[in-house]
């Protein structure tokens, strides 16, 4: 009985630490999430009953980048599109997930990415200035990984879009 508290203890412990390293609010779920190289959060997340979806960018101690305001039209302004290929190494296996908008003139993909080639994960966000395309790739730590942008290939909550990758 006592090992079993100990482990509750524990659950709910982790849970509080996760929540804020991916800067949820107590009434929505993480979705997505992770630190960068710099320490920065990244964190995806959806209110309880799906009543919008919100990106926030920064540390706990201060939210740099919220976006958009959170209401129903927030789901219309993420786009999501992904790629996977199966055969392990011998076929150059490969899953590549993204989410994207776009902000001010700038476009955000959040990005996750699997080779089996070289067994390598990748995560982080391509900020791509739109009125020069230059783009600055801020790279995440995959060890603080929470959740994945996989569910959305499924679930059709996002539009998807090519991005024009394959234009």
């Amino acid at each position: 009985m006592r090992q079993s508290s100990f482990i509750t203890i524990l659950l709910i412990l982790f849970t509080c630490t996760l929540s804020s390293q991916n800067l949820t609010l107590e009434n929505e779920l993480n979705i997505f999430s992770f630190k960068t190289e710099k320490g920065k959060i990244v964190s995806l997340s959806i209110e309880k009953d799906s009543l919008y979806i919100v990106y926030r960018f920064g540390t706990e101690e201060k939210v740099e980048l919220e976006f958009p305001e959170k209401n129903k039209q927030s789901w219309k302004k993420f786009k999501f599109n992904g790629y996977n290929r199966g055969g392990g190494k011998e076929n150059a296996g490969m899953e590549i997930y993204n989410v994207m908008f776009e902000n001010n003139g700038f476009k955000y993909v959040l990005f996750t990415s699997y080779h089996a080639e070289d067994d390598s994960n990748e995560i982080g966000i391509h900020v791509i200035n739109l009125k020069n395309n230059k783009d600055v790739r801020i790279k995440g730590e995959i060890e603080t990984q929470n959740g994945s942008l996989y569910e959305f290939k499924y679930t059709k909550l996002l539009e998807f879009d090519d991005f024009g990758l394959f234009d």
